[in-house]
């Protein structure tokens, strides 16, 4: 998970990097954009701000305690009780919330693209991930 430690700074933000963009930033941030302004890129550069931040501040107690994952810091601090509702409501959460808009977005884009229907294009993204 953590590469025994020993990926460099940049193999560990590309990471991040990739990880994070989805469908959802190339149909809804370029929409945005388009339609009002190049204002809306303070969102990302806002988060690379708070991102930092909270490296600053969380990272230093984590790799103390030897944690990789948040629901390992919360066992370690509450009961593996409150572990298991945080991986519940994670789960709930990004079923119905990042994975839905990813599936809308990939599927606008996929239906534009191939000149498809949007059901078929969303069961296409479904089948091909």
């Amino acid at each position: 998970f953590l590469a025994s430690r020993s990926a460099k700074w940049w193999e560990v933000g590309a990471s991040l990097f990739a990880s994070n963009v989805g469908a959802e930033h190339f149909v809804g941030l370029a929409g945005t954009a388009a339609y009002s302004g190049i204002a809306v890129g303070f969102y990302e550069w806002g988060a690379v701000l708070c991102l930092m931040a909270l490296g600053y501040l969380f990272l230093p107690p984590y790799l103390n305690s030897a944690i990789s994952t948040m629901p390992d810091f919360v066992e370690r601090r509450f009961s593996r009780r409150c572990k298991d509702a945080l991986i519940v409501i994670s789960l709930f959460l990004y079923v119905v919330t990042k994975i839905s808009a990813t599936l809308y977005a990939g599927q606008l884009i996929v239906a534009e693209v191939l000149h498809i229907n949007e059901f078929v294009a969303t069961i296409f993204l479904i089948a091909d991930t």
